[in-house]
């Protein structure tokens, strides 16, 4: 079916999800930057007569009085961050500080044109809200809360207010997966370091240089699709550099970055670099065919580029420089580490190898001091055992150190499990059950979800996890099941808040 324009998302069911999600793609809400989400929300609030609460860090909570009669109720939180990863296609002119996002329906799919769709956790947030259009809806005490940064390291719940989180269930809508009912999540930390980099007077005659750009990958989120076996940018660009850098000994790097957020999977990345153009050029044309080859099922369209740049105005790297980047990078693990022993096909620990760039000085120190040049490496690791996890990123912390970077763990948050016995997880699953006359598939996922910080915050709630189909989060390819979204929030979602003002509070 071709593209059709995004104003018929009001025509979707059901129809109050669809127009709060299309008003919420509209308004750019990058982590950090979610001031005008927050405000859109506030504005729905005192539109419906609603006491809404913000902390210091800019989370939400909107609370939504009992339906008369059930003023007794358990208190149902449903959850959902407003931020989203913004990621756009090389070749995509767009900025997510302005622009909308702007998508477009093929068949039962919705996704953007070129950018990431922003329904992690776009539909989440508008599923929550369009429960306040539901008259027909017989529900308990309700508490909407909307949290920031979660695309960042979890960083607004790590900062919630507890009296934010106070309530006796919560329902966390941010799950990819419509046949799964999420009972535990990966722990994270950020592993970054930090090279500092030597430049050294150019050779004369040195004029040009040549850009070598890898693009194309699939990518995708580095805890749901670390284990899909798909291609790294910075690996892939790193071994094509290092034998140039190794085959003439007159060549020479002068830049070297890519990858695009934390939490994704490296999918481009470019160096700059001075060499024998027909040496360079015959080295270009062997690595493509070959990482196409390696690569071929899972990067179908991987590309990588080789095009001159005149006066780049950089002196290039020293060659011990170049060597201990690139050493790095590749000496630095990246995919699944270890799979979990008592839930078969999960994914216990991962390390994803996902930023190279320039470190910003900052700006107190630049104005005291001349500051060395540096070069950052970011990883993300994820673990649902902390001490598996933590042994991991203290191997990370060991291979940095002894490569002579400075290393920074920060980013941290905590995974989680929820027992067994869950009096929410059986009624949920009872729900789910007479919803879709079929049994859900109770879970565990490797991605990070706020629970585990929720739960600390209020260690009383009883919690789970659930979503509509969505696949690529975190990717251009970013795309979502219209079905399964009237499905999960449009069917499943007001039948578990309706059950769950009869059930007692756990």
């Amino acid at each position: 079916m071709a593209a059709t324009d995004s104003a018929d998302l009001r025509t979707l069911e059901p129809e109050a999800l669809w127009r709060r999600f299309d008003e919420l793609r509209r308004i750019p809400r990058a982590s950090k930057k979610e001031a005008r989400a927050r405000r859109w929300v506030l504005d729905l609030a005192a539109e419906k007569g609603l006491s809404a609460r913000q902390d210091d860090y800019g989370n939400l909570r909107l609370d939504v009085p009992a339906s008369e009669g059930l003023e007794g109720a358990p208190t149902v939180v449903l959850q959902g961050h407003l931020d989203m990863v913004c990621v756009q296609e090389p070749d995509r002119d767009f900025d997510f500080d302005r622009d909308p996002i702007e998508v477009e329906i093929h068949g039962d799919v919705l996704k953007a044109q070129g950018t990431t769709l922003g329904a992690d956790n776009g539909i989440g947030v508008a599923a929550a809200l369009s429960l306040l259009e539901d008259e027909d809806l017989r529900h308990g005490p309700l508490g909407l809360l909307f949290t920031v940064e979660e695309e960042i390291g979890l960083k607004g719940a790590q900062a919630l207010d507890p009296e934010l989180a106070q309530g006796d269930l919560l329902l966390n809508l941010d799950s990819i997966a419509e046949t799964e009912l999420v009972v535990s999540c990966a722990g994270a930390a950020g592993v970054k370091m930090a090279l500092e980099v030597h430049r050294e007077a150019p050779t004369e005659g040195d004029a040009g240089a040549w850009r070598l750009s890898l693009s194309g990958l699939t990518g995708g989120h580095s805890g749901g699709d670390i284990h899909r076996g798909r291609a790294n940018a910075l690996k892939l660009l790193a071994e094509l550099v290092t034998e140039v850098l190794e085959d003439d000994p007159e060549a020479r790097l002068l830049d070297f970055r890519g990858g695009t957020a934390r939490n994704a999977l490296a999918r481009e990345a470019s160096a700059l670099i001075r060499a024998d153009s027909r040496r360079l050029e015959a080295a270009v044309e062997a690595a493509r065919e070959r990482f196409r080859g390696r690569h071929k099922d899972s990067d179908p369209d991987l590309a990588l580029d080789c095009a001159a740049e005149d006066d780049p105005g950089l002196h290039p790297w020293s060659r011990p420089s170049s060597a201990a980047l690139l050493e790095l990078i590749e000496a630095i693990p990246h995919g699944v580490i270890t799979m979990s022993e008592t839930m078969p096909g999960l994914v216990q620990t991962s390390t994803n190898l996902a930023l190279v760039g320039p470190v910003e000085p900052d700006a107190a120190s630049e104005a005291d001091e001349e500051v060395p040049e540096s070069w950052e490496i970011a990883n993300t690791s994820r673990g649902s055992d902390a001490e598996d996890l933590a042994r991991l990123v203290k191997r990370l912390e060991a291979l940095g150190r002894d490569h002579g970077a400075r290393v920074h763990v920060a980013d941290s948050y905590p995974g989680w499990i929820l027992d067994p016995a869950s009096p929410l997880l059986a009624t949920a699953s009872k729900v789910y059950t007479e919803t879709f006359h079929r049994a859900p598939k109770v879970v565990g996922v490797h991605g990070g979800l706020e629970c585990g910080v929720l739960a600390e915050k209020n260690p009383a709630l009883d919690l789970i996890a659930f979503g509509a189909d969505l696949k690529n989060p975190h990717a251009p390819s970013e795309q979502i099941s219209i079905p399964s979204v009237k499905r999960v929030f449009g069917d499943f979602l007001p039948a578990l808040v309706g059950a769950l003002a009869e059930a007692p509070a756990g």
